[in-house]
């Protein structure tokens, strides 16, 4: 099945450097249930590609998922 993805919106800019998520979504017509997809490498490394193929599946059987970009450790610890 093929979703609507929007990508690469950016949700905040901390000290100007952009952060950015993508929805999928299988229909831009209903109200559904929204799931957010933080990737792991314990907060030093990866980044939200990485989940494409799970947010394309849990669009495809009915939910609005979106991958999330964060700042990374050491240079951002918290």
């Amino acid at each position: 099945m093929t979703c609507w993805i929007a990508r690469d919106v950016v949700y905040a800019q901390p000290n100007g450097m952009p952060l950015a998520m993508d929805f999928f979504r299988a229909s831009l017509a209903d109200r559904v249930p929204m799931i957010m997809l933080l990737h792991g490498g314990g907060w030093c490394t990866g980044n939200r590609q990485v989940l494409d193929g799970v947010a394309q599946m849990l669009a495809d059987i009915g939910y609005l998922a979106v991958t999330v970009s964060y700042r990374l450790a050491p240079a951002y610890p918290f």
